[in-house]
């Protein structure tokens, strides 16, 4: 906006502002003309316009509406076997709700929890606490929170540590032979105190998935994860990151002896 009048009048103006005075209940976001234009000094002050002429008068104001909603913050797990129970694990966050806003999401729309950090199982060691940063994504955060500190409730949880010796080879390539050239594998194991005592190495499964590996070569060894899982329980998990070496021959297909002629 161009305003024009007195040089001293003029060196008060510090703002200028487009002023609706219409009151109306929204519930979606609205544009509306303005009823005036006012002009306020460095300290807020209201100046008269009677000295001064404008180049424009009129302009559109958008008033954006935001629909919020206060949810619990929570936390995901990733990489936990089927039969595992997810909600026996416990966790001090240090934030418990966020305020999530959008434009255009009813009430209905909003989750009725947000989920602020995905935590391998894996990774869940005794003292386990860890910064994350927080994603709104589409939402708007109205809390300001950048980020949360998520801690394990380890005061009920042992850990126990085995040395395993078997492994099973699962969806192996059919033209090859593959045999486990590590002899055994050390593995720790959290769970529930009372859980944990009574667990032995033979309910321990370690497999080893050969299905993506690597086909471009014939032979030789390699190293390959190992998956740790206890079926009989579903509230323990392996905190180990192993890997064993693997060895690879390619089959050999046996020719079929010739038949004998007859004699006559």
């Amino acid at each position: 906006i161009n305003i024009t009048g007195p040089s001293a009048q003029l060196d008060k103006i510090d703002k200028v502002a487009a002023v609706s005075n219409k009151k109306l209940k929204l519930t979606s976001s609205y544009n509306v003309t303005n009823d005036e234009i006012k002009l306020y000094t460095e300290d807020g002050t209201t100046i008269d316009q009677y000295a001064f002429k404008f180049d424009a008068g009129s302009f559109m104001i958008n008033v954006p509406v935001l629909t919020q909603k206060k949810v619990d913050l929570s936390v995901g797990i990733s990489g936990a076997p089927s039969n595992f129970d997810v909600k026996s694990l416990k966790f001090k966050l240090s934030a418990e709700s966020i305020t999530l806003a959008s434009k255009t999401a009813q009430l209905i729309d909003f989750p009725n929890t947000f989920e602020a950090a995905t935590i391998p199982l894996n990774e869940l060691d005794l003292e386990y606490s860890k910064s994350f940063t927080i994603d709104t994504g589409n939402y708007k955060n109205m809390s300001n929170l950048d980020s949360v500190t998520v801690t394990l409730d380890d005061s009920e949880l042992s850990k126990k540590n085995f040395t395993i010796s078997d492994f099973k080879l699962i969806n192996a390539p059919e033209n090859y032979d593959f045999d486990v050239v590590t002899q055994n594998m050390d593995v720790s194991i959290i769970g529930p105190t009372d859980v944990i005592e009574e667990i032995t190495s033979g309910d321990i499964v370690a497999n080893i998935n050969l299905m993506n590996i690597d086909k471009s070569t014939d032979g030789g060894t390699f190293n390959i994860d190992v998956t740790v899982t206890l079926p009989k329980y579903n509230n323990v998990w392996a905190v180990t990151h192993s890997k064993v070496v693997v060895s690879r021959t390619v089959k050999t297909t046996e020719s079929a002896p010739a038949s004998q002629s007859e004699e006559n």
